[in-house]
């Protein structure tokens, strides 16, 4: 059984889950997924991974992003 995927869920067009690929990045997920949706929020993203394998147990790591550019903008408005 192949348990390499990503799952995307929240303001994202086709919440589901898709195969793992090491060339993936974010912004490849969450195109595979249709998009975020209008109205989402974009500056605090969580990325949960869980890291397993037939010898160990299981371990996670959980990691915050903000990708909006908005948030990220040293203007004042």
């Amino acid at each position: 059984k192949d348990d390499n995927y990503i799952e995307i869920s929240g303001e994202i067009n086709r919440p589901g889950v898709y195969p793992f690929s090491l060339n993936l990045n974010l912004e490849d997920i969450i195109l595979l997924a249709g998009g975020v949706r209008k109205n989402a929020t974009l500056n605090s993203i969580e990325i949960s991974r869980v890291n397993s394998s037939e010898n160990s147990l299981s371990s996670s790591e959980v990691f915050y992003i903000d990708i909006d550019p908005c948030s990220r903008s040293s203007k004042t408005y």
